[in-house]
């Protein structure tokens, strides 16, 4: 991961993504997850672009996140589209190392942070999650979460009656 003195990247020069380089190497993974302070710079990096490369570099690479949970966590609750959409992949992967920090973005993030908190937190179809939907939505504020999670559980509810009917007719 390289900038130069202005901050850009130079990736550029590169005619396939850079992680792809290394899928021949074996052991890589192990490389990387025995010196994960080495890679923390990477989702940290200015452009948006080379922090989603660096997520994708996890998954085609099959590096563990575990030990870049917070990292992943708060770039899936950032700004950037493209950066939210590398790391839904790891995150979906692994949700239930994931949902403590998601909930914890949904509690105490910015606005923006609590919409795209809940968004994903809604994808995991678990009475737990459900429940701290439901209480979010007595405390929060911002109008725009409010939808949210009404939208999420509005959609879920309908899916839960659909899913019972279902099981009726195959008993």
């Amino acid at each position: 991961f390289y900038e130069d003195a202005q901050g850009k990247p130079q990736l550029s020069r590169w005619l396939n993504p850079p992680f792809s380089y290394f899928q021949c190497l074996q052991g890589f993974s192990d490389l990387v997850l025995s010196s994960p302070d080495t890679v923390r710079p990477a989702f940290r990096q200015k452009d948006a672009g080379s922090r989603a490369i660096a997520l994708r570099a996890l998954v085609v690479l099959r590096i563990a996140p575990d030990s870049f949970a917070e990292e992943i966590a708060s770039l899936a609750v950032s700004g950037s589209k493209e950066v939210r959409e590398s790391a839904e992949q790891l995150i979906l992967d692994r949700l239930v190392l994931f949902q403590p920090l998601l909930e914890k973005y949904a509690e105490k993030g910015s606005s923006d942070e609590r919409y795209h908190a809940v968004r994903l937190l809604g994808r995991i179809s678990d009475d737990s999650v459900s429940s701290f939907l439901t209480k979010r939505l007595e405390i929060e504020k911002s109008q725009k979460v409010i939808e949210a999670i009404q939208h999420i559980r509005g959609t879920n509810e309908p899916a839960a009656a659909a899913g019972g009917a279902l099981e009726e007719y195959t008993l």
